[in-house]
């Protein structure tokens, strides 16, 4: 089973999906890591894997939209 990660909303039952599907190995080390910059670095070294077929714009696109995630407060990144 692969295990994904996923935003919850620290008040109430809602989610929102990660912005690509991570495989899991990566969403362990994600959640292994410590800080925001660690997580960020994790998940840009796996995304440089997947740019062939990806434009860059896309790939700054999704990197932005995980660091503002990251950095809500009214959001938990999980596992599942």
């Amino acid at each position: 089973m692969s295990m994904n990660l996923y935003f919850s909303a620290r008040r109430g039952p809602a989610f929102l999906d990660f912005p690509y599907q991570t495989q899991t190995e990566i969403s362990y080390a994600v959640m292994a890591a410590t800080t925001i910059e660690e997580r960020m670095e994790i998940i840009r070294k796996d995304l440089e894997g997947r740019r062939e077929g990806w434009s860059n714009e896309l790939v700054d696109e999704i990197l932005a939209d995980i660091l503002q995630n990251m950095e809500n407060p009214d959001l938990i990144l999980e596992m599942g």
